[in-house]
């Protein structure tokens, strides 16, 4: 196969992952992480949707990650513009600021790798 259509075929299997960080205000630590629990079923259901997952820091009480895979960032913007307003109303009352949010893209190891050459060193 050429080049081109291998990075074809990998842009297809590759998801994008989109990590999100909400910080709760002074006392609505527990009911953002309810609103949070409440979406979490609502994206993974979507359309294109690979993986969901909430975690909670451990260090700071109302800190939260929404880590979602994706098959592309359009997949998860069509998404997002299906949750429900009100939800996102309740959610933002709930903030100590804005939420931040970032595409991640996964690196592949090609041929030639490290791990392509520790299994060389152990022949």
């Amino acid at each position: 196969m050429s080049h081109a259509i291998n990075a074809r075929m990998e842009a297809r299997l590759m998801a994008v992952t989109r990590i999100n960080k909400f910080t709760a205000r002074a006392g609505a630590e527990e009911a953002l992480h309810n609103a949070l629990l409440e979406i979490v079923p609502v994206i993974a259901n979507a359309d294109a949707c690979r993986k969901v997952r909430m975690l909670s820091s451990l260090d700071r009480p109302g800190d939260f990650i929404v880590y979602e895979e994706w098959d592309s960032v359009e997949a998860h913007k069509k998404a997002a513009r299906q949750i429900p307003a009100a939800h996102i109303a309740k959610i933002t009352a709930l903030l100590e600021g804005a939420p931040e949010g970032d595409y991640y893209a996964g690196v592949i190891r090609r041929r030639g790798s490290a791990a392509a050459a520790r299994r060389q060193r152990r022949r």
